[in-house]
């Protein structure tokens, strides 16, 4: 054992051979192992280049559609019942998509469409008073991420499943899952994010 503030040797026979040989062995061994491993899964049949161009493809036309339907949105107005008016709308949507593949050989890709965008809502004490209104992040509500999840068939994406991200200020956030139908509904802002 070493004393309080005596000299490190730099070099000991026979030390640094033996160090140098366990060192080396234990990266020969986690080489080999290594290897072992990306045999295991290169054993997997990977996803023809044409079916990943395609699924790519196709979730590029699906996010496109999402976005233009999302950037059509209008504010409404409607009264309050008190006499007052209330506009409500939201903000310019930011539209990410993105493809994973899995190691499933049943789902090999997956597709995921993020939409965030900003909810805002102001009142005047007329209609023409809230029409005249331009919502702006003085107006803010809440930021809100939808997450659309899809899995591709071979031939297209298919709906998995959906969330909702609120975050409101001061208020704890919520995450509320969607389902299809939701989404499928009548006047619902998202129907385009559903694959046809």
């Amino acid at each position: 054992m070493l004393k309080p503030n005596s000299p490190t040797p730099l070099f000991r026979p026979g030390a640094a051979a033996a160090s140098t040989l366990a060192t080396a062995t234990a990266a020969l061994l986690a080489a080999l192992a290594l290897s072992g491993c990306d045999r295991a899964t290169s054993s997997k049949p990977p996803v023809a280049p044409e079916v990943a161009a395609a699924a790519e493809a196709a979730l590029d036309a699906l996010a496109a559609a999402c976005a233009r339907a999302v950037e059509a949105r209008q504010p409404t107005v409607q009264p309050t019942g008190d006499g007052r008016w209330t506009v409500h709308g939201y903000s310019a949507a930011l539209v990410q998509r993105d493809v994973t593949t899995t190691d499933s050989p049943i789902t090999p890709l997956l597709g995921k469409i993020v939409v965030k965008d900003n909810e805002a809502q102001a009142t005047a004490p007329s209609e023409a008073d809230a029409r005249a209104i331009i919502l702006s992040p003085v107006h803010l509500v809440a930021n809100r991420t939808h997450t659309f999840i899809y899995r591709f068939d071979g031939q297209r994406w298919q709906w998995a499943n959906g969330s909702r991200t609120t975050k409101a200020p001061s208020q704890s956030d919520t995450t509320v899952p969607l389902e299809r139908a939701e989404l499928a509904a009548p006047g619902s802002d998202f129907a385009a994010c559903l694959p046809q």
